[in-house]
């Protein structure tokens, strides 16, 4: 672990509205700060008018994982062990994280936040569904560093699902206005 840094979470203690992305990227290890490389989310957030600065911003790996990037696509946690991360302590660190923030809802960007939040992996099945996981509801959406035309290893094609990511973050931050579980009839 010592070739790697360390990105703890940041925002207002008590936020009603976490983000949880996978791992940190190689900017936000440069500058030591968690999501300061996410252009697409901050567009989002911006268009849905929410305040980024009024949510906790935080990883389910504290440590950046290295990206796919033969054809093969490697999942997370496997990356993780290979470089070196103990992901799940990583998890453990995350639930206390929650515990301690207790935010309303969580805003799950990827397949790996739907993971550590519920075990389940395709987000493609549960992206926009209300769950509830780390004793916190949660809306899953696709990752949107994914819609940037540099993108690798992505989970979606087409630039359309800018709209459906949309929808989650309205939905997430909706769910974020009350702790309660409350599903849809």
């Amino acid at each position: 672990m010592d070739e790697y840094k360390y990105i703890p979470g940041h925002g207002p203690i008590g936020a009603q509205l976490m983000i949880l992305g996978d791992c940190p990227t190689y900017k936000d290890t440069a500058t030591g700060r968690a999501f300061s490389d996410s252009k697409e989310l901050n567009e989002l957030l911006k268009d849905n008018r929410i305040n980024k600065d009024n949510c906790w911003l935080t990883y389910v790996s504290k440590y950046e994982v290295p990206p796919n990037t033969g054809k093969k696509r490697i999942p997370f946690h496997i990356r993780a062990k290979n470089a070196g991360i103990d992901i799940d302590q990583q998890v453990v660190e995350l639930q206390e994280e929650v515990n301690g923030v207790k935010p309303n809802c969580i805003l799950a960007l990827g397949s790996t936040s739907l993971w550590a939040l519920s075990g389940k992996t395709k987000i493609g099945d549960y992206r926009g569904s209300i769950g509830h996981g780390m004793g916190c509801k949660y809306v899953a959406t696709y990752n949107p560093a994914h819609l940037s035309w540099q993108a690798a290893d992505i989970e979606f094609k087409g630039y359309w699902n800018r709209q459906i990511i949309s929808f989650d973050i309205r939905r997430a931050y909706g769910q974020s206005k009350f702790p309660e579980l409350v599903l849809p009839s």
